[in-house]
């Protein structure tokens, strides 16, 4: 290859370097918006259930009955399952101590009326000891994990910011956290953890996020739900064409 053909190869190279990486960029920058459009709504419904379990009609078989009516209103809806609204409800009941009027807000979340009830965001402490950012941007999977194996608070913060800062899987999050890792955190090496290079650091932020409540939460293939807007237009269209007989006559030749 003669030195021309070369540095033609090698700027191709550079511009496919540069692309790959906007793209991954990009993408986990996507990923982390949808992840906390989703743990605001999780935290939401949690709390709605939370707050209506044992009143009127919401006893024993409410929540499975719930998730048959959801998945009869939106066929094709994954993630809303009998035990994973009791996760979402389990993770409004974990962190609802630090929820305060003083509040530092995810994505926005548009608030869902249902007369004089809704759908509230999620809204948390601006504590500066609480690791807001973290929290935001580990999946549900991580959080169903520390809530599920850390009973400690600060043990809880601590694997939050773990998960977060080290982008750990969820399956590897939990290992640590059944090795009591926070319980020996003052012995551990300095190479514990290991350093993200920044060009690794967009991949590792992807990863986290192969999530099967983030694949279901942004599945929007496989939901069917009618728009009352085009039945009312077919409705519309067919009373004009009945009123009108020449018209029908005229659209029919």
């Amino acid at each position: 290859m003669d030195t021309k053909n070369q540095i033609y190869v090698a700027e191709l190279r550079g511009a496919v370097q540069l692309i790959k990486n906007a793209i991954l960029q990009s993408q986990a920058r996507a990923a982390q918006m949808v992840n906390q459009e989703q743990l605001s709504l999780y935290y939401g419904i949690g709390r709605y259930v939370a707050q209506h379990s044992g009143k009127k009609f919401w006893g024993t078989g409410a929540i499975t009955q719930l998730s048959k009516m959801l998945k009869t209103e939106l066929p094709g809806l994954k993630g809303f399952s009998e035990e994973n609204i009791k996760l979402m409800r389990r993770f409004y009941e974990g962190w609802k101590d630090i929820e305060v009027n003083s509040v530092v807000q995810t994505t926005e979340l548009q608030q869902i009326d249902n007369q004089d009830e809704s759908i509230q965001q999620l809204r948390l402490t601006s504590d500066d000891n609480f690791p807001i950012t973290a929290f935001l941007n580990i999946s549900f999977t991580h959080h169903v994990a520390i809530l599920r194996y850390a009973k400690d608070y600060e043990e809880r913060k601590y694997y939050i910011q773990m998960a977060y800062q080290h982008r750990l899987k969820a399956n590897d999050l939990e290992k640590m956290i059944k090795a009591q890792t926070y319980q020996h955190r003052e012995s551990l090496p300095n190479n514990f953890f290991k350093t993200i290079p920044d060009k690794q650091l967009a991949i590792r932020t992807l990863q986290t996020f192969k999530d099967s409540y983030l694949l279901d939460f942004i599945n929007v293939e496989d939901i069917d739900v009618s728009d009352p807007i085009d039945v009312d237009e077919r409705v519309i269209e067919n009373s004009c064409v009945f009123a009108h007989p020449r018209r029908r006559r005229k659209t029919s030749r």
